[in-house]
């Protein structure tokens, strides 16, 4: 399916309206971004990273059978549509210690660049990002139960790791 999607694109109009036949042929080249949040192996369950070796296989595989590039040189060709096949953008959310600590050297021992997004609004404060602040709370919660609220009149539990998960 990857490659019919590369190959094609809606057929849209002026007024950004899909028209038929809802598909032509594409234009221009194609890429991919793919985006990463956090790598390491700290196993945990409220916010999940991708295992450090796991990060590695795919950056090995990428590198062997992907044209890497950065988002910087990408958009430079799209200018003259100039993006080889199977064209890649790795890019990283929020910019965790662990992305430097962890990702960092495996990018640079497979010389692959990649686009870190920082919230900038938090560096330099002591503010934790509003997610990170989410998943504490239901981390360290000592409550028994949720209680619904407004139109949501259902109580879910929070005794357990599950429910706290569930939630």
């Amino acid at each position: 399916m990857n490659i019919f999607i590369n190959y094609v694109q809606l057929n849209i109009n002026s007024n950004s309206r899909i028209i038929f036949p809802y598909i032509k042929k594409r234009t221009t080249k194609n890429f991919q971004i793919l985006t990463y949040h956090r790598v390491n192996d700290d196993n945990d369950q409220f916010f999940t990273g991708m295992k450090i070796d796991t990060f590695e296989k795919h950056m090995e595989y990428l590198s062997d059978y992907y044209d890497i590039m950065s988002l910087e040189e990408i958009i430079d060709r799209m200018k003259y549509n100039d993006i080889p096949d199977d064209t890649i953008a790795i890019t990283f959310d929020d910019g965790y210690k662990d992305v430097y600590l962890n990702a960092y050297p495996i990018l640079k021992k497979f010389s692959i660049p990649a686009t870190i997004f920082l919230p900038t609004s938090c560096i330099d404060t002591g503010e934790v990002l509003w997610h990170d602040r989410i998943f504490s709370a239901f981390r360290e919660t000592q409550r028994s139960s949720l209680p619904g609220y407004g139109i949501y009149e259902k109580t879910y539990p929070l005794g357990t790791i599950e429910e706290k998960l569930h939630v």
